[in-house]
């Protein structure tokens, strides 16, 4: 394994690329579940769909989905915290 002790520029670099990296997975993520949580809200398949399946008109985007995905994984993100059972069991 190399280890990049002496190459500060390498590290930053690989750095660099993994965050981004990490942040298209996370927006690519956002977008592919709020799409389908649209969907089914708008078939009626989910609880309070005719609260999740409302479209904003300025940017046409389901807003009301998209902030309830963001708040779920937040809170799963926080779930190891509390309890590793748990977030195992759901994983």
């Amino acid at each position: 394994m190399i280890v990049f002790n002496s190459n500060r520029t390498a590290v930053l670099i690989l750095s660099i690329a993994i965050a981004v990296a990490t942040s298209i997975s996370g927006f690519s993520n956002i977008t592919v579940a709020s799409r389908l949580a649209y969907s089914m809200s708008r078939d009626g398949a989910i609880p309070y769909s005719s609260y999740f399946n409302k479209i904003d008109e300025t940017t046409q985007s389901p807003k009301r989905i998209i902030f309830a995905l963001f708040i779920l994984g937040s809170l799963l993100t926080f779930l190891p915290l509390l309890s590793t059972t748990a977030f195992t069991a759901i994983v």
